[in-house]
């Protein structure tokens, strides 16, 4: 059996991703920092093994520290500001990172699985998304 293989780029397509595999979570994240980094109310945000996700082209590094106090480089495209990936210690060191789902080209198979940061989410959203299991913070569970 071979192995779904997803791929994207950012709005100038200056830079590409590749995604083997299936993602370890999507999530909703309504952290502050997601919320102005997509310009929206969350971010669509997916939870990937570190060795089946490949970048190419440049990214620009903003040095970050999300609302739980984890420190996160949070990459993008110098040429379009497309968020791309946000790199964490913490979440490296069990094998993670996290690629900003927007990036794919056919997004038909993302079926967000949790919200987090749910205590951060718009008063208008009353708490996040019904239907969607719900964490106060990034609650990376035995992944």
């Amino acid at each position: 059996m071979t192995a779904t293989v997803r791929t994207g780029r950012c709005l100038c397509g200056g830079v590409t991703v590749e995604l083997t595999g299936e993602p370890f979570a999507v999530s909703l994240c309504h952290c502050v920092n997601c919320q102005k980094t997509s310009g929206s109310a969350f971010s669509v945000i997916a939870l990937v093994p570190i060795g089946n996700v490949r970048f190419a082209g440049p990214v620009s590094i903003f040095n970050d520290v999300a609302d739980s106090g984890i420190g996160f480089e949070r990459c993008f495209c110098p040429g379009c500001g497309s968020p791309v990936e946000s790199r964490s210690p913490q979440l490296a060191a069990r094998g993670i990172t996290i690629v900003k789902a927007s990036l794919f080209d056919d997004t038909t198979w993302l079926q967000p699985n949790e919200q987090i940061y749910c205590q951060s989410a718009q008063r208008w959203m009353n708490g996040g998304v019904a239907g969607i299991r719900q964490w106060p913070e990034m609650a990376v569970r035995n992944i």
